[in-house]
């Protein structure tokens, strides 16, 4: 009886953390010759119904990157020169002015700025070709205050690139986990225009970066259509040669390399052109055919080698998408304004949706605060 009560009583708490959880987003809206405009909503799972909750404020960019460890939460505002860091509430309304505004100080324009999901790190970014269009990259690291957010330049370079004659790094993005900051990468040799995934294991207790190390490549033929996502778990690309019908989704399993080929035999997006996603829990596919202007979700079975379809919804050629980090809620932003659409990721199927209408396209960021 008491293992029984235990046990019940377990539940109970995994429950209540649930429920206390606040799902927020933001939109951020361009405004003529000033910031951006950043308004904070909360959302309901179960409805996808939006409140806004406090006054919006203006920020500096749409290069937003929320933080949320145990009761920190704050905002990180980024330029190609500078960062800006917002502590926010309870609701994840951001004060009106940062708490910290840091020049990078580089010779060159960043590239990227990505802070690790476990907040012990930051890591500001620098691609160039030199004089002998050689590509190489700087990274440099940054420590993240656990009381308030606030970063540190550590002026430590956490890994350089090159020089390499044919192959670039473009962009740096961390998943779920942090384990590893993937690195965009294009090879241009003869004859050549491949690009993927490259990724730098992250030593969680100095945040020195590891040896590069493949995750996702494309062998394409120059003048071809591809896009390319990666997770933890997942790589996968889409091709397009020919035109409409002429393409495949490849799907890999990182862990095993075990594949999923789909081309429009099997389902017939495969064989269109569009960016393809992945949920926070690498369940399900999110495909953006922009030949049939509709956003495609199928469940990822590789027991099967299968791609099964859940959903299909009006989408754009611009769509952006976004996820809570729960996997509860997905949201795109398009010219008419911002879907919200309810998600259960253990079926791949949408459940309730809204809609914030907007008279531009605005940039959206999610999170989930505990």
């Amino acid at each position: 009886m008491p293992k029984v009560f235990a046990l019940v009583l377990f539940l109970f708490v995994v429950c209540l953390a649930a429920l206390s959880q606040t799902e927020v987003l933001y939109v951020a809206t361009p405004q003529t010759n000033q910031p951006w405009l950043l308004t904070t909503y909360n959302v309901d799972p179960s409805t996808a119904a939006a409140t806004q909750v406090g006054s919006p404020v203006n920020v500096e960019s749409s290069n937003i990157i929320p933080l949320t460890v145990g009761s920190l939460h704050v905002l990180y505002v980024w330029t190609r020169t500078d960062v800006w860091v917002y502590p926010t509430d309870a609701n994840g309304v951001p004060t009106t002015n940062p708490s910290q505004h840091l020049s990078f100080g580089l010779s060159l324009p960043l590239t990227s700025f990505v802070v690790d999901p476990k907040g012990k790190f930051a890591y500001a970014a620098v691609t160039w070709s030199d004089s002998n269009q050689q590509h190489r990259a700087a990274i440099y690291l940054y420590t993240v205050d656990s009381s308030n957010g606030n970063l540190t330049n550590t002026h430590k370079l956490a890994s350089a690139y090159g020089p390499d004659p044919y192959i670039g790094l473009s962009g740096f993005s961390f998943g779920a986990s942090g384990a590893r900051l993937f690195a965009r990468f294009f090879d241009s040799a003869p004859f050549t225009c491949n690009d993927g995934y490259d990724a730098y294991p992250v030593n969680q207790s100095t945040g020195a970066l590891g040896a590069l190390g493949g995750i996702v490549g494309v062998d394409s033929e120059c003048g071809e259509i591809d896009n390319i996502a990666v997770s933890d778990q997942l790589g996968g690309y889409s091709r397009d040669c020919c035109g409409t019908g002429s393409g495949f989704i490849r799907l890999r399993l990182i862990s095993t390399g075990q594949q999923i080929n789909c081309d429009h035999t099997m389902l017939q997006y495969c064989g269109d052109n569009g960016p393809l996603y992945f949920d926070p829990t690498s369940q399900n596919l999110f495909f953006n055919d922009n030949v049939l202007n509709l956003l495609f979700i199928s469940r990822i079975d590789f027991t099967t080698s299968d791609l099964i379809p859940t959903a299909q919804l009006p989408a754009s050629f611009s769509l952006a998408l976004q996820f809570s980090p729960d996997d509860q809620l997905f949201y795109t932003s398009q010219p008419s304004g911002v879907n919200i659409y309810a998600f259960q990721a253990d079926t791949g199927k949408v459940g309730a949706s809204t809609t914030l209408t907007e008279s531009i396209q605005t940039a959206i960021v999610a999170t989930t605060l505990p």
